[in-house]
């Protein structure tokens, strides 16, 4: 294999950083996907900048009327109390559910505690019975002993002729003495019973009492939540129509927004329109002197030309030694040559130039422009001297003023200030640097005191802080 010479090697080596280079470009736009496409379409946009600010601008609202913004309010709220409210249903839904299946229990567990108690009740009758007739079997035999007074032990032992009958007699009288305790254990028995059942009984209806309680606050309970349960589908109904009526408000100032961004998109079209043929003027006007100031030179060493020659020909010396040639240029009173421009208001940026997500629109928009938070009333100074070439109000952009700079850097460079609360200057006029041309205010599309301040270069929209 032959060896690379050194040339081939630097060439190789651009070569693979040049690849390197695209990978990544194309993967970092692949990352961002169409949204940055749509964003690179702005007129003369800072593409850097709109690269570092693009999460946030998601979230921009600075385009928004105030109009939109509270209908926009208006129907989140709406949606939310509804969700709300429809969860609040469902939740006394399960409620009365889990209500009337306790309902259902209770009223199983009442029936049993009463089945329970005409048992209790069945049973005492029953002993009831039994003790009436221990005691009947008792009182029976207290009447035969007091009927027969013989049937005693000492009677038997007195009254007996013979041993036998002793014995006969002594044991029929054991033997009834046994009848009677046998009686008498068996109604002790009974009563004992008897109090037994009747506790039971007792216990049986104090339960039934209990569950009949627990089944009446229930039903109450149960006939409540079917009341919020009404009244919950009532108000999920009237929160239907709210949620309607804030959904056709937003729409109807989604609309509106639109509209009014569209007329503003015109306004920023005609004024490119008309600064692009002022720029073109400009041009002319500057090729034309280019062309004077050329012609002057000529004639100039034309004129020095003859001059040699009549002294190297031993003519006269005198002559005219020329003069320095127009320095030309158009523009305002200020003196502008290569010079930046200077800040209109002394206050802070609160909305950079560049591109703008419209989170309710949904669409890439630019502003076009700086926005400087300064106070309604505040004095807005030229930026560098010219000439007021425009003054007029615009929906979008309220009360404004265009200053014409004449050509800076080349290029043909205007500026306007916006949304102002009234005007100091008039169309023709000119200005110098720093001199007052209105006072900041919230003209038109605008939700507050602010200067939005432009930068137009040959007609389109420019960045203004790369020229301040």
């Amino acid at each position: 294999m032959s060896r690379l010479t050194p040339s081939v090697r630097r060439s190789a080596a651009y070569v693979a950083l040049a690849v390197a280079c695209l990978v990544a470009l194309l993967a970092s736009t692949a990352a961002l996907g169409p949204g940055l496409q749509r964003a690179q379409a702005g007129p003369d946009d800072d593409k850097r900048r709109v690269d570092r600010r693009l999460d946030d601008a998601k979230g921009d609202l600075d385009e928004s009327s105030a109009g939109l913004r509270s209908a926009t309010l208006a129907l989140a709220q709406a949606q939310a109390r509804l969700r709300t409210a429809q969860t609040r249903l469902a939740t006394v839904r399960g409620q009365l559910a889990a209500a009337k299946a306790k309902d259902a229990a209770l009223a199983a567990d009442l029936g049993q505690a009463r089945a329970a108690v005409a048992r209790s009740r069945s049973e005492l009758g029953r002993t009831e019975a039994g003790v009436r007739a221990q005691r009947n079997k008792i009182g029976a035999f207290a009447a035969a002993a007091y009927q027969q007074p013989g049937v005693s032990e000492l009677t038997a032992v007195v009254t007996s002729e013979t041993t036998g009958e002793l014995l006969d007699r002594a044991q029929l009288v054991s033997s009834v003495s046994d009848s009677q305790q046998g009686a008498l254990n068996r109604l002790n028995a009974a009563r004992a019973q008897l109090a037994a059942k009747r506790n039971v009984l007792a216990s049986a209806e104090r339960v039934v009492s209990r569950k009949r309680d627990a089944a009446a606050a229930n039903l109450a309970r149960v006939s409540e939540l079917e009341h919020q349960a009404a009244s919950t589908a009532a108000s999920i109904g009237s929160l239907v129509a709210e949620r309607k009526s804030a959904r056709a408000a937003a729409e109807r100032a989604k609309a509106d927004d639109l509209r009014r961004y569209q007329q503003l998109v015109a306004e920023r079209n005609r004024v490119r329109g008309m600064l692009e043929e002022l720029a073109r003027q400009e041009a002319r006007q500057e090729a034309r002197q280019e062309r004077r100031r050329q012609e002057l030179q000529r004639q100039q060493l034309q004129r020095r030309e003859r001059q040699r020659e009549r002294h190297d020909s031993g003519g006269s010396r005198g002559g005219d030694h020329g003069g320095g040639g127009s320095r030309g240029g158009s523009g305002g009173g200020g003196g502008n040559g290569g010079s930046t421009l200077s800040r209109p208001v002394q206050a802070s940026i609160t909305s950079p130039y560049g591109m703008r997500f419209h989170p309710i629109l949904h669409r890439w928009k630019l502003h076009d422009g700086t926005d400087f938070g300064a106070a309604c009333g505040t004095p807005i100074h030229a930026a560098a001297g010219g000439r007021v070439i425009a003054r007029y109000y615009n929906g979008a952009y309220g009360n404004r003023v265009l200053v014409s700079h004449g050509r800076i850097r080349g290029a043909s460079i205007v500026t306007a200030y916006n949304h102002m609360s009234r005007y100091a200057v008039h169309v023709g006029e000119r200005v110098s640097r720093g001199e007052v041309v209105g006072y900041v205010g919230t003209t038109g599309y605008s939700t507050g005191c602010h200067l939005h301040f432009m930068v137009y270069r040959n007609g389109s929209t420019t960045n203004p802080m790369k020229w301040l």
